[in-house]
């Protein structure tokens, strides 16, 4: 059994902007350790219009997550800093991302999203697949 974010998030950068707002790791934003992350763009998402992530905890050493459309990435979006930088091409990135867990390594909390204020538990911001 597996547990999914029940609303995936929904992006666009467009050019001559950010994604997102600063580089982060997902775990100082109320994500368990135990996520995996989802990255499947919608479109073209190469150099400076897709995510930035270090290769491994406190390593600093970023690589864009290259992908043509049908590609995706499961990564460790909770541990490892990632982010955007400003989209220098003439490209708007649309894509989609979600995290997902072994239902086994959930844990009961009391934790809130930062971006929705929903619940971290099932049936708020999960939901259970058995």
């Amino acid at each position: 059994s597996i547990i999914y974010q029940k609303i995936p998030t929904f992006r666009t950068h467009l050019p001559n902007n950010i994604g997102v707002a600063e580089f982060h790791r997902d775990k100082d934003y109320s994500h368990s350790l135990n996520e995996i992350n989802v990255f499947l763009p919608m479109t073209e998402a190469v150099d400076t219009n897709t995510i930035w992530a270090e290769s491994e905890e406190g390593k600093e050493d970023f690589t864009p997550m290259n992908a043509k459309y049908g590609e995706f990435y499961i990564w460790n979006g909770a541990s490892l800093l990632h982010g955007n930088k400003t989209n220098s091409s003439e490209q708007t990135r649309i894509s989609i991302d979600f995290r997902f867990m072994p239902y086994s390594k959930y844990e009961d909390n009391d934790k809130v999203s930062v971006g929705n204020q929903t619940k971290m538990t099932i049936g708020e911001y999960f939901t259970l697949l058995k």
